[in-house]
């Protein structure tokens, strides 16, 4: 008796993560700002990467945000890392139509106090539906 419902528990718990797997899409950005007394471009656009910029200084980039599916989909966006306090996205938590896309501006700022160095983090954006 006692091996059956471990196994049922086993079962349960695995359709659940699959079913919950299958509704969530997580699509991953690097982010870099290099801290320097100077103001750097950079034309990358397959990250978030800041250039250089001086500390009290923010700049932004763009983000292009599909959905291809014939669901709607709701979107969050999160940070993690050193810049994880320095990001700000223009949305954030909305929901995304089935087939469209959106484009979403995320600003860094650097903070009034940080040493010249290189800083790294991600910025996940996480689609659910």
């Amino acid at each position: 008796m006692r091996k059956t419902t471990l196994v049922l528990i086993g079962i349960i718990a695995y359709l659940i993560v699959f079913f919950t797997l299958s509704f969530i899409k997580i699509q991953s950005f690097d982010v870099k700002v290099k801290v320097d007394n100077a103001v750097g471009i950079a034309l990358d656009n397959k990250t978030l990467n800041f250039g250089t910029l001086p500390a009290d200084n923010s700049a932004f980039k763009y983000i292009d945000l599909i959905n291809n599916d014939n669901t709607k989909k709701y979107v969050y966006l999160t940070s993690k890392g050193k810049v994880k306090n320095w990001i700000v996205a223009e949305k954030n938590r909305f929901y995304l139509e089935p087939n469209s896309n959106k484009t979403i501006k995320v600003e860094l700022f650097v903070p009034r106090d940080t040493e010249n160095s290189e800083y790294y983090g991600k910025v996940k954006v996480i689609f659910i539906g």
